[in-house]
This record gives structure tokens, C-alpha cells and sequence, in this order.
């Protein structure tokens, strides 16, 4: 593991420690214990997933999502490079923005509204962007082969990506 994916996961798990204190010191008050694990583990899984996602976007290496594509597309572009970094952005950019909107929901409004947020909200835009990325990416790039969601999972996994 290099120093700088070492260092920004320390920093991760440093961020999620300062969440935790902060939940339970400040946001905790007036608040069910069992509300604020829920809380932390909806903000460390989006945190997660972000810093995974984010780690892939340094140096010119391809993006965790463009190495997905590569293994799945006969014929792999630049363009489609591009392209898929820019997917790999907008899922960190979702990830650590939903973290940051349920703080804040959890924060200042009442628990009804955040477990909205969590239960349906957050899957409801998660199957948004999926789909809307599905739809657009067949728009701007013709040239990729039609693929499903549980074929980009089986190449995932069957390749190693999640452990380069």
C-alpha cells in the first residue's frame, strides 16, 4: 500500500472517529443512543465509499468505475476513460455529500425526517443515479457494449479491482 493511500485512509478513520465524538458529545444530547449508531453508520458508509472511490481518482491511472468498464468492453477508449472518471467523481461527490446532508438532517431536524432520509431517500437516489448514469451513458457513448449492473459487480470482484 503507498503512503499516500495509507495516509488518506488514516485520515478516513480519523474523520470517522471526530464524526463519532461529535455525535455522541454534541448531537447525542436529547437524542436515542440506538438513533445516533444508525447515524454513524450511515455517515461512515457513504464516508467509505467515497474514500474508496476518491483514492482511485489520484494520478492518471484509470478510476475504479473505468477499471470495472475496461474489463467488461472488448474496446476501451479515451474518451470512455474520461468519461468514466467523471462518473467516479460524481458517485465521490454523492457519497460525501449524503454523509454531509445526513449530519446536518440528523443535526437540526427531527428523527422522523433523517430516517426518511436513510430508508428512502438514500436508496431512492442511489437507483437514480444509476439509472440516470445507465441512460446517459448510452447517449454520449454509443460504443459501449450494453452491459448490466450485476455483470459490472461479477467483473469487479472476479478481477481483483477492489484490492489494487
Amino acid at each position: 500500500m503507498s503512503a499516500g493511500r495509507f495516509g488518506l485512509m488514516v485520515a478516513g478513520v480519523v474523520a470517522y472517529g471526530a464524526i463519532s465524538w461529535w455525535v455522541a458529545t454534541y448531537l447525542g444530547e436529547g437524542k436515542n443512543f440506538v438513533s445516533c449508531l444508525f447515524l454513524l453508520q450511515h455517515v461512515g458508509f457513504h464516508l467509505a465509499l467515497g474514500i474508496v472511490f476518491a483514492l482511485t481518482l489520484r494520478g492518471p491511472a484509470l478510476s475504479l468505475i473505468g477499471r470495472v468498464a475496461h474489463q467488461m468492453h472488448s474496446h476501451f477508449t479515451l474518451a470512455m476513460a474520461a468519461y468514466t472518471r467523471k462518473v467516479t467523481v460524481a458517485w465521490v461527490l454523492y457519497f460525501f455529500g449524503m454523509a454531509a446532508v445526513s449530519l446536518l438532517i440528523y443535526a437540526f431536524a427531527r428523527w422522523p425526517t433523517w430516517s426518511l432520509l436513510a430508508n428512502i431517500v438514500t436508496p431512492a437516489a442511489i437507483a437514480t443515479l444509476l439509472i440516470g448514469e445507465y441512460l446517459l451513458r448510452y447517449q454520449l457513448h454509443p460504443e459501449f457494449e450494453r452491459v448490466s449492473l450485476l455483470d459490472a459487480l461479477r467483473a469487479y470482484r472476479r478481477d481483483g479491482l477492489a484490492t489494487r
